[in-house]
């Protein structure tokens, strides 16, 4: 290459980050988390080892950086996850702590771990955030962080436990086990809640107590839940889309299956649509980097929708 050519990979996308789940870690315990990062399959990289993880906590104060977090194993399973085993040293500084996965010689994934101080509680993560009085069959997923659960021994209370009844219960695989769903059904005599007091809710295992909250709407009132809540946008302008598969909830409306699979136009789409002749179809106003690619009605409150996401995608 003559000098002042520039190489052909200078568009090359930067990897995705790296996310943990949990996604904090407890000052002197150890504890096995899960690592994903979207659209990138680990079974590319180069011989995953303990190496291959590091981490440093930056000290502003003393300007250098320092962790004490420590990587005793990193194992990458057939079907591509990776679980990592760490340990946190009684010492190590409450915050935010920056991983580096190196995946090969030249690929390296960036995150970022929290390492929570004993004196600091476990915190409890409700999606969606809040139902409508009188809806029946409701899925919940609630997240625990700085705990775990325990299949067959967690339990969840909502409120004084007479509103919201637990029709089933199930947990995500270990350890730690740190998501659990239920379905539920709400009272229709349950009144509203308000912004500065909503309903408690207790994911109570043993002698643990872990707390959050949820919302209550009256029961005329229609939304959206839509898993994941985020997604990645490429990071060049020259980049493949990134493809996602966005399960959306709804409360207080039904969808209707299309005739055809249908893909929308996103100038003139709401967000969600029900017509008599195309069934419900799925858009993004304003942002034309998303385009929806198929949608799939599941069942009456449940629809899969398959996004991809463009360069050009508005961020918000």
């Amino acid at each position: 290459m003559s000098q002042g050519a520039c190489p052909d990979n200078r568009y090359r996308a930067e990897p995705p980050t790296i996310y943990f789940a949990p996604s904090s870690i407890l000052a002197g315990e150890s504890a096995v988390l899960r690592i994903d990062a979207p659209s990138f399959d680990f079974r590319d990289c180069d011989g995953l080892g303990p190496a291959s993880l590091t981490f440093k906590a930056v000290d502003k104060s003393a300007d250098k950086a320092t962790s004490s977090l420590q990587t005793l194993r990193l194992d990458l399973e057939p079907s591509g996850i990776v679980r990592a085993a760490l340990y946190a040293s009684p010492e190590v500084a409450p915050g935010d702590h920056t991983a580096v996965l190196a995946c090969n010689s030249k690929t390296r994934l960036h995150g970022v771990l929290r390492v929570r101080s004993r004196s600091e509680p476990a915190s409890l993560t409700i999606e969606p955030s809040s139902v409508a009085a009188g809806s029946r069959d409701v899925q919940l997923e609630l997240t625990v962080d700085g705990a775990s659960f325990a299949p067959g021994k967690s339990h969840v209370l909502f409120g004084t436990g007479d509103e919201i009844e637990v029709t089933s219960t199930w947990f995500s695989s270990g350890p730690p086990v740190s998501t659990m769903w239920v379905r539920v059904n709400v009272s229709e005599d349950l009144a509203a809640t308000t912004a500065d007091a909503p309903m408690e809710v207790a994911v109570i295992t043993e002698s643990e107590v872990v707390r959050g909250s949820l919302s209550i709407t009256n029961s005329q009132a229609s939304w959206l839940f839509v898993s994941p809540s985020t997604i990645d946008r490429p990071a060049s302008e020259l980049s493949a889309p990134l493809q996602y598969t966005l399960r959306v909830q709804s409360q207080n409306m039904e969808f209707e299956a299309p005739d055809t699979d249908p893909s929308t136009d996103t100038e003139t789409s709401s967000a969600t649509d029900t017509d008599a002749d195309s069934g419900t179809t799925v858009a993004f106003r304003g942002n034309p980097g998303l385009k929806v690619a198929s949608v799939e009605v599941i069942r009456s409150d449940v629809l899969e929708a398959t996004v991809l996401v463009y360069p050009e995608a508005f961020t918000r």
